[in-house]
């Protein structure tokens, strides 16, 4: 079923930021991640923020569950991404959005009460590069009597201003002009259909930090610009959560270049983490912190396997230029 972009005349001029949410085969999410953000919607939002769903091959009924909201909410518009890939269905909202900024948000992701409110008000007064705030926690299931909702919680700054400091991907602002300025999101980062990869926005803000001075930099980070995000039971297992932490090493070792010569300084870490943990173990630590260290542990053993097959399998020259794709050339022209 191929939805069409409901008919209303969008001036970009005059929108302020374009909410963008990529979906693959999450009718029952997106449904509840709408559900929350629409109702925020007056006479002026409906003016000045767009919402965009980015399906991205989806084969259950999101074409059919945004046809029905597109009758309430005639500002939504429906795209389609046949590329798989999250970097690539972000690109294409990038290329179809018209307004100041960008608002990414995960499709199992849910706006909290005054999300659109607080996200308008930011990007009016502030004027950051990107904005974003803390992702918690939501579940439709029972926990593990072990598994503590900090364990899902982001929060990357102290308070409420502008900090260097990184932003989820779940809930991330950011100007539209410079993202196609930066060549859009790396299609070689990010979910594809149901194969975990990360790193996406992290890598976008370290472009964006190689070429601006700390002083230049306007990351604005707001406590009050949360969102809820959903933890399936898939994710409260040790398992997941170590692999993640795993991966997470990995990707930093690409999207910070970072360079062989740390290994002895991750050697050195990872002992001292190892050597912390089992003491932890000994004296019967709380559960939150062992799990918090063997996360730690696992992050930098991804990291050391990062680094080793960097400098196994990769020509320093590879190294330098990983970064440098040709199919963003012309990205946003």
């Amino acid at each position: 079923m191929n939805v069409q972009a409901a008919d209303v005349s969008h001036d970009g001029s005059h929108r302020l930021v374009d909410v963008a949410i990529c979906t693959f085969n999450r009718s029952r999410f997106l449904r509840i991640c709408l559900d929350a953000l629409l109702p925020q919607f007056n006479d002026e939002y409906s003016r000045r923020v767009g919402v965009l769903v980015i399906d991205n091959n989806c084969t259950d009924d999101t074409a059919r569950m945004v046809s029905e909201l597109q009758r309430t909410y005639p500002f939504i518009r429906y795209l389609q991404e046949p590329k798989q890939g999250l970097s690539n269905a972000r690109n294409c909202g990038e290329r179809n959005s018209e307004a100041q900024y960008i608002c990414y948000l995960d499709d199992d992701g849910k706006p909290g009460e005054a999300y659109l409110e607080t996200l308008v008000r930011i990007l009016s007064e502030e004027n950051p590069d990107f904005a974003g705030g803390p992702i918690l926690p939501y579940y439709l299931s029972e926990r593990p009597a072990w598994f503590k909702d900090e364990f899902e919680i982001r929060r990357h700054a102290p308070g409420t201003g502008f900090f260097d400091c990184p932003i989820s991907g779940g809930n991330f602002v950011v100007r539209l002009s410079l993202l196609r300025e930066l060549g859009g999101f790396a299609p070689h980062l990010g979910m594809v259909g149901n194969k975990v990869r990360l790193g996406e926005e992290r890598e976008l803000i370290e472009r964006y930090r190689r070429r601006c001075s700390e002083a230049e930099r306007r990351i604005y980070y707001a406590q009050s610009l949360f969102i809820y995000h959903y933890v399936p039971p898939v994710k409260m297992t040790m398992r997941y959560m170590l692999g993640r932490a795993y991966q997470s090493g990995k990707m930093s070792v690409v999207v910070k270049r970072e360079s062989v010569r740390s290994l002895p300084w991750i050697l050195t870490k990872l002992f001292r983490e190892t050597v912390s943990l089992i003491k932890l173990y000994r004296a019967r630590a709380p559960v939150d912190l062992r799990v918090n260290k063997l996360r730690g542990a696992a992050l930098l053993i991804g990291k050391l396997v990062g680094l080793v097959r960097q400098a196994c399998f990769l020509p320093a020259k590879m190294v330098r230029s990983s970064f440098k794709w040709r199919s963003f050339s012309n990205h946003g022209s």
